[in-house]
């Protein structure tokens, strides 16, 4: 599992480059209406690098909370099974006290049987003493026919169970021993993995940290691009060449502008996939224009297109406004070209700001720059 996700956490960590902010270095309208695109396409691509930027963090700061976790439920292992260690232990010393108890009960139980046999030898049995002080051990003695003529039944039985217990707290002490050993392992494993679950979220801060940084300095460059823009589309309305800046007077094909804005990106492949609309820079709260006159046959939420609007103009055209924060109209309404139908916001999968507008022919996408 910790494998897996320290694969995952260092993965997280994707260098992105930062485009600077170009200061404005002139006043001049032509200057503004012929950068104003490259500022705004500028724009775009920082908030969509904002956008991933911002997915990393959420996905580091929730493959760290999984570690914490991790780490806090290993911890309580490693303690759970130390404590078992302790008292296993408390049971080898245990049976180590047992044992020896039982083998001084067996020494003096030995000692009592050789004093009677001494007696019994100082008054005439005629059993060798030799034999029996001679042995080399209890069952050695016990086995030898002078001591056991000697020994009463008595003192042999009680031999014989001191020794029984002898070797049962013997083979107690092993088990319990042999447990103990198995419960070190186990407490030396769960170390091993604490102390690779700790390196894992020691490098997953550092990750995070990273991103965290680069997020503020996107943001940052983020708010110069949006003072830079705005600049220049003002430079550009104020001299009647904003060529590349959308806005709601009608086309040559009698076509309205949707919003005012720059258009920050285009028709056509993008990202490794169709872009079927356009896109208009705009602030929260920007007016969204009907195109043309139609109806509204849908006004809700949509998916990745948020908020949407869907104008049909009959002859099979319809028009698509998305990622709208407001609506100034409802499904079944009719409207006129320019009338106010939204405004513009960021719902649904929207890296800032804006309206993404589609113009559809019998539900085939079309570039809507040859409309307006």
């Amino acid at each position: 599992m910790l494998i897996r996700r320290s694969a995952r956490c260092v993965a997280l960590l994707v260098a992105l480059p930062l485009m600077g902010s170009a200061t404005l270095t002139s006043r001049d309208p032509a200057y503004a209406a012929e950068n104003l695109a490259e500022k705004a396409a500028e724009l775009a691509e920082v908030r969509e690098r904002i956008q991933a930027t911002s997915e990393q963090v959420a996905a580091g700061s929730a493959v760290l909370a999984d570690v914490e976790a991790d780490i806090a439920t290993i911890l309580q292992a490693v303690n759970t099974a130390g404590e078992a260690v302790e008292r296993r232990q408390q049971a080898v010393d245990d049976a180590e006290d047992q044992l020896e108890a039982a083998q001084q009960e067996v020494d003096a139980e030995l000692k009592i049987a050789r004093g009677r046999a001494v007696e019994l030898f100082k008054h005439g049995s005629g059993v060798p003493l030799a034999s029996m002080l001679t042995a080399e051990d209890i069952n050695d003695a016990l086995n030898r026919s002078a001591y056991v003529s000697v020994v009463s039944l008595s003192d042999r039985r009680a031999i014989e169970q001191v020794e029984a217990a002898l070797a049962r707290v013997d083979a107690q002490r092993q088990r319990v021993q042999e447990e103990q050993d198995s419960l070190q392992r186990v407490v030396e494993h769960e170390r091993t993995i604490l102390a690779e679950a700790e390196a894992l979220r020691n490098e997953q801060g550092l990750v995070l940290a990273a991103s965290k940084e680069q997020l503020q300095e996107l943001q940052t460059q983020e708010q110069h691009l949006e003072a830079d823009t705005r600049q220049l589309a003002a430079l550009a309305r104020r001299s009647g060449a904003g060529a590349a800046v959308s806005g709601p007077g009608p086309s040559a094909g009698g076509w309205m502008f949707p919003a005012t804005g720059p258009i920050t990106s285009e028709f056509g492949r993008r990202w490794g996939r169709m872009h079927q609309g356009i896109d208009i820079g705009a602030p929260t709260g920007t007016p969204i224009y009907a195109a043309q006159p139609g109806c509204v046959t849908f006004a809700g939420r949509q998916g990745g297109y948020g908020n949407l609007i869907l104008l049909d103009h009959g002859g099979g055209i319809v028009t698509a406004y998305a990622h709208q924060s407001r609506f100034r109209v409802s499904a079944g309404e009719c409207v006129q070209a320019g009338q106010q139908i939204g405004e513009v916001g960021s719902t649904g999968n929207s890296t800032g700001p804006h309206l993404h507008f589609e113009v559809r022919v019998n539900g085939s996408a079309r570039n809507p720059r040859n409309y307006l």
